[in-house]
């Protein structure tokens, strides 16, 4: 069995936005550090492909089909990056691409994982979210396990990922005493973006911060019921996806664009801040992670909201915002081919702790 040494984690997320690459050296029997990272972005016709699986308009057998083809693509392309840096990898995380998402039921993650064992000659852990499920469990978020090492402090602090879902993790005494999805992350104000102006994001949240907030659509946004829920719980596309914000078109299509966005970016914002609030969370900080993480007028109308709460991002603990899901799944593939188990019952609603991942 070879050395491990070196774990390459691979994650790409719900707003399909293309691939994070996080190379981790093991320290130690159970932790890891940063070594490098790369992006890789879906070519077009792929990303249209991904994007048709998620609105369940696909065949089993076209969605199996991509299921190979975004193995390929995977192991094609990252054989060229790991040439091109020289990286040695020991071992792989793979998240792969979720299509399919409902709490407690099921959850499919694409991209086949036997094409990126056999092009980097090493084992590759994946499908992490089954074993969670089948204990009872939501499958998601199932991060808080590594967040917990990145925030290495007695403090009351929460690490809040903000990619296309947003999903928090509250620590206290170096435990992890909750982990749930908020509701909507980047991937409404996205889609909108995507959809309406031919861009892939609003960067810096400059288009919103011109805008001003249409009360009507964001009283109709927060009628959602997943956002009335107590944790545990999680969701997907499947509640905060384009279809859902294809519902407003009426009004969305009347009004301004930079109204609009500063409506959704309004609506991404409360929805972090009643998380904490309705659930009673009372961290000292919050370091935020993900896309997210770089909008900073996202992060100015949530600190409005949390005025008690001091609000920064990962860099403060020495992570780059967008490092670190694809370092945990990183950390994820190594407990899971040591055997250890990677959920956090409480958080995840599981009945017991379970190992994490399928081996290739």
């Amino acid at each position: 069995m070879k050395t491990i040494k070196n774990i390459l984690g691979i994650m790409n997320g719900t707003s399909l936005d293309g691939i994070d690459l996080v190379l981790c050296k093991k320290t130690g029997n159970k932790n890891i550090s940063y070594m490098s990272h790369a992006g890789i972005k879906f070519p077009p016709l792929l990303r249209k492909k991904l994007l048709s699986a998620t609105q369940n308009t696909l065949t089993s057998g076209e969605a199996s089909l991509l299921n190979h083809e975004l193995g390929r693509y995977y192991a094609e392309s990252i054989k060229k990056i790991v040439k091109r840096k020289k990286w040695k990898v020991d071992l792989v995380g793979l998240h792969g691409q979720t299509i399919f998402h409902k709490s407690g039921k099921a959850s499919l993650q694409i991209g086949e994982a036997s094409y990126l064992a056999q092009t980097l000659n090493c084992r590759v852990v994946s499908d992490f979210r089954q074993a969670d499920i089948a204990a009872g469990g939501r499958g998601a978020p199932i991060a808080g396990i590594f967040h917990q090492k990145v925030v290495d402090t007695n403090r009351a602090v929460a690490l809040h990922n903000i990619g296309g879902i947003s999903n928090l993790t509250f620590i206290k005494n170096k435990r992890v005493e909750a982990s749930f999805d908020t509701g909507p992350g980047n991937l409404l104000m996205d889609s909108f973006c995507q959809k309406y102006l031919g861009i892939s994001f609003d960067e810096n949240g400059g288009l919103a911060k011109k805008g001003l907030i249409r009360v009507d659509l964001l009283l109709k946004l927060l009628r959602h019921p997943y956002l009335q829920q107590k944790p545990p719980k999680s969701c997907g596309r499947e509640e905060f996806g384009p279809n859902f914000l294809k519902r407003f078109d009426g009004i969305i299509k009347k009004m301004k664009k930079q109204d609009v966005l500063a409506t959704l970016t309004e609506f991404t914002a409360l929805t972090v801040a009643d998380a904490y609030k309705k659930n009673k969370i009372l961290p000292e900080v919050i370091y935020f992670c993900g896309g997210g993480a770089k909008n900073k007028f996202l992060l100015s109308r949530i600190s409005y909201y949390l005025p008690e709460i001091q609000v920064t991002t990962t860099q403060d603990l020495g992570w780059d915002p967008q490092h670190i899901e694809g370092a945990a799944f990183a950390y994820l593939a190594l407990l899971g081919i040591n055997r250890v188990p990677g959920n956090i019952p409480k958080c995840s609603g599981a009945k017991r702790p379970v190992v994490l991942g399928k081996i290739t």
